[in-house]
């Protein structure tokens, strides 16, 4: 896109910059006039940021012999500010002293440096929310162990029950705090399974909208196609949307949430490959959100609200991408905001239909070896796996754990399990135990447990040579399936 003028006011006129001299069709077609309206307009008509004195110190430049080179913004018929690159160079034609200038549509540049930013924020955090999130997760481990131990202790019609198992589940609700600055911690890759979103959609939408005067619509695709995703981010995602999706209307109102197949073609959306997409969308009759805000509605800590981390739309970004998908949102101001969330789908799978089904506690034989840095969490683990029916020794690093289970096999004692946490500050973690330990026994079987619930030892496991995780915080009955799924065993109710 070129255009010319002349440098400076003209004689007739000293404080009025000199209309256009030429303007190409590429001009036009990006400000969106006319060649004749593009004659009549001044420099500050489509450049907002136009300063006389500026334009006057850079001419000097330009005489010198230096080219302009520089970022600004031009202001099209719509309105619209658009960042543009510019070059100009200095002419003498005439008698008269010119620019020429040629300007480059930078906003594609400009957003895809914005998402490399946010990446950066996100890397930024990561170390420091992941350390945070592990250490909670350990503390809630030793709250959840020991509720569930006694709620197994008392009989199924003790009064106490209901409230242990109030407790139990706000556990469960901090735990998902922690998955939202997981989100941010380095390997957080999800743990993928093959998922129907309806049922998801439908957990959400009860959860979040439970007591408020804001109704959910649900329209789902009847055939909806499953998706390889981890459940328990995918809700999430959906539980803060639709969280956002209150907050913003305190008025009441309703939120509609529609899923559907969609197949998209090659630079459909440009951060995606082609295929075979599912794509929800929700939206809300708020106030609709700024172009100021719009642009930074995914920074960490960024939120509009009285109330609130600034982490909600954050961890969405986060887990979509880390799904292969794409989140895109528009919004007018006074009107409303939607939200659009592409996730690869896998039409040719089919989930298995499991009816939910209370498991009874598991009842095993036998030896295990745990190992945790944390003593309150050896502690509270040894006590359920003696109320399982088994003999444990109980370990605080790897090296400790590998000395115990080659003891244990030249006595011609081989353990049923082993249980390792993943990480053990200045010490062998689980992950170059259980190498040790399979070197010496390449069918020990044995169960990895973390803190960092979704690092990406804990969503591949078996890559790394484990039986099965265990994510913390665990309760008796998760620990219970697990074992009985990798030892077998008796069942009682």
């Amino acid at each position: 896109m070129n255009v010319g003028f002349q440098a400076g006011p003209s004689r007739s006129s000293p404080s009025t910059p000199e209309r256009m001299l030429y303007v190409n069709q590429a001009a036009c077609a990006h400000f969106g006039y006319s060649l004749e309206k593009m004659r009549t307009m001044c420099i500050p008509d489509w450049d907002p940021e136009y300063d006389m004195g500026k334009l006057l110190l850079r001419l000097r430049m330009m005489k010198a012999g230096q080219p302009l080179r520089s970022e600004t913004v031009h202001r099209i018929a719509s309105g619209e500010l658009v960042p543009v690159e510019v070059t100009a160079n200095y002419l003498e034609h005439d008698g008269r002293q010119l620019i020429a200038g040629y300007f480059q549509d930078i906003r594609g540049r400009k957003k895809a440096q914005e998402g490399q930013l946010r990446t950066q924020k996100l890397e930024s955090l990561g170390v420091l929310a992941g350390g945070i999130a592990h250490d909670f997760n350990n503390l809630l481990t030793g709250i959840m162990g020991n509720i569930s131990l006694i709620r197994m202790m008392l009989p199924t019609e003790s009064k106490v029950q209901e409230r242990l198992q109030s407790c139990e589940k706000a556990v469960k609700e901090a735990t998902s705090l922690t998955g939202q600055l997981l989100t941010f911690s380095r390997g957080g890759e999800p743990v993928k399974k093959l998922i129907d979103l309806h049922l998801v959609v439908q957990d959400a939408a009860t959860f979040a909208l439970r007591g408020s005067n804001v109704a959910g619509k649900l329209q789902i695709d009847e055939g909806l196609w499953p998706i390889e995703a981890d459940a328990g981010q995918i809700g999430q995602v959906l539980n803060n949307l639709l969280i956002n999706a209150d907050q913003s209307m305190p008025e009441g109102g309703m939120v509609r949430v529609v899923l559907d197949n969609c197949t998209l073609a090659k630079n459909e959306i440009a951060a995606l490959q082609p295929g075979p997409y599912v794509l929800i969308s929700v939206a809300d009759h708020d106030c609709g959100i700024s172009p100021e805000d719009l642009s930074r509605i995914f920074d960490p800590y960024f939120t509009t609200k009285t109330t609130g981390t600034g982490l909600g739309l954050t961890s969405i970004y986060s887990i979509v991408k880390r799904h292969g998908g794409e989140v895109i949102v528009s919004s007018k101001v006074g009107e409303g905001t939607i939200f659009k969330v592409s996730l690869p789908a896998s039409p040719e799978s089919r989930v298995e239909d499991k009816a939910a089904e209370t498991q009874p506690h598991h009842t095993g034989e036998g030896y295990v070896i745990l190992m945790d840095d944390e003593e309150n969490i050896r502690e509270v683990a040894g006590e359920m796996l003696s109320f399982f029916g088994y003999r444990s020794s109980l370990c605080s690093c790897g090296e400790e754990v590998v000395a115990l289970y080659k003891g244990e096999l030249e006595l011609g004692i081989r353990p049923a399990a082993v249980i390792m946490d993943l990480t053990v500050p200045g010490k062998m973690g689980g992950l170059e135990a259980a190498s040790k330990i399979l070197e010496l026994d390449p069918s020990a079987r044995i169960i990895v447990s973390s803190g960092y619930s979704h690092d990406a030892v804990m969503s591949d496991y078996q890559k790394y040579g484990f039986s099965d995780a265990l994510h913390k915080p665990f309760s008796m009955e998760e620990m219970s399936a697990v074992l009985k799924k990798i030892t077998g065993g008796k069942s009682e109710s």
